[in-house]
């Protein structure tokens, strides 16, 4: 004990308390600049897992945007091939309505023929009329001048008869008047022959123009039938370039609906890269804590020896001085390092394991010997 005091009374023992005092007060202080930066990696890994957990929100966010716009190219393909689906009914029926007025103009074109056709026999008789009035005129005159000449042949006879001269005179007048009604008589049956035909030439010159009429008017609905059906043709078209054009809809919508169902795809894609990126970095800063917090161990330990190495040295010396026989331990690792400096129990340090040279709460001294100024427990080491 006395020995001990010795030892403790001398500069060394003083310095060795006093270096251990300010090493434990560098070990805690770096300890706590690694628990910083642990914690301020910790906080750096928390701000990267953060932002892995929003580009994975923001990317599945993207992609229902996407996967939106997947559907609403469907549903507007689909209404485009309604709209045009219904054009092409219009131009169907518009072509059908076209067809039938086409037959309609066809059904009057061939009635104007068959009126041509009236018309044309009506003429043929017209003209047959007019002949047959001449014939008529001319039969009616004939019978007219027998008679006349009966009746001249009777006056002749009946003069003759009473003794006049039916050459000469009265009886003479007699006849001659009697010859003049007849050709007056005779030549207003031919007029009216005549005339009478005239108005048949003319009504059948009518019926000749009406035929042309007809005939010019069965053509234009011939014509008229004709671009119906040509129209008919190209509603019909119209109606099956409108169909086609629906199904084009349907494609370019179904193509774009692939288009936005891949970009979701790659969005969820991308945010996953992202945000294993971000995590792989959350992990690195978690390691660089770990690396930090084992450096300032390292830095509190070699700080703590350096502090405590000069002291000990003197120390040991002074008990050298004082007679004692200072003797160490064959094993020096620092799994288990003994430490003995002739003073029995006195001082003993147990388990000295590598960064923690200095014994925790986890690794408590058995027994620092009678006479420190300080047990363990004012050291803050118990």
């Amino acid at each position: 004990m006395g020995t001990l005091m010795q030892g403790f009374s001398s500069a060394g023992g003083i310095g060795l308390l006093g270096s251990i005092s300010s090493g434990i007060g560098s070990y805690y202080g770096a300890q706590a600049e690694g628990i910083a930066a642990e914690g301020q990696y910790a906080a750096m890994q928390g701000q990267s897992n953060a932002m892995a957990i929003q580009a994975l929100t923001e990317a599945g966010a993207l992609s229902n945007q996407y996967k939106i716009g997947a559907i609403n190219m469907i549903m507007e393909a689909q209404a485009q091939k309604a709209e045009y689906d219904l054009a092409s009914a219009r131009y169907q029926i518009e072509g059908e309505g076209k067809k039938g007025q086409a037959s309609i103009y066809e059904s009057e074109a061939a009635i104007k023929l068959l009126e041509k056709a009236y018309t044309m026999r009506n003429a043929s008789i017209l003209g047959v009329s007019a002949l047959d009035v001449v014939r008529q005129g001319a039969e009616a005159e004939a019978k007219l001048r027998e008679e006349g000449r009966k009746f001249k042949g009777t006056q002749r006879t009946s003069i003759a008869a009473g003794g006049t001269d039916v050459a000469s005179g009265n009886a003479l007048d007699i006849l001659r008047e009697t010859e003049e009604g007849i050709e007056s008589d005779s030549a207003a049956l031919r007029y009216t022959a005549q005339k009478n035909r005239w108005e048949l030439l003319v009504q059948q010159q009518n019926m000749w123009m009406l035929a042309e009429v007809r005939d010019l008017e069965s053509k234009n609905y011939t014509a008229a039938a004709e671009g119906m059906r040509r129209s008919a043709e190209m509603s019909y078209s119209a109606a099956e370039v409108m169909k086609q054009i629906g199904g084009l809809a349907v494609e370019s919508g179904e193509s774009g609906s692939q288009h936005y169902e891949e970009l979701a795809r790659l969005a969820l894609q991308g945010g996953q890269i992202t945000a294993n990126n971000y995590q792989a970095q959350g992990q690195l800063y978690g390691q660089l804590g770990g690396v930090a917090k084992s450096a300032a161990n390292a830095k509190a330990i070699g700080g703590l020896l350096s502090m405590a190495a000069p002291a000990i040295g003197t120390f040991v010396g002074n008990r050298q001085a004082a007679g004692a026989a200072p003797s160490f331990n064959s094993d020096l690792s620092w799994n288990a390092l003994g430490t003995s400096m002739g003073l029995d129990n006195e001082i003993k340090i147990n388990e000295a394991a590598l960064g923690k040279f200095m014994p925790s709460k986890g690794k408590k001294v058995e027994s620092y010997g009678n006479g420190f100024l300080y047990t363990p427990k004012d050291w803050g080491l118990a």
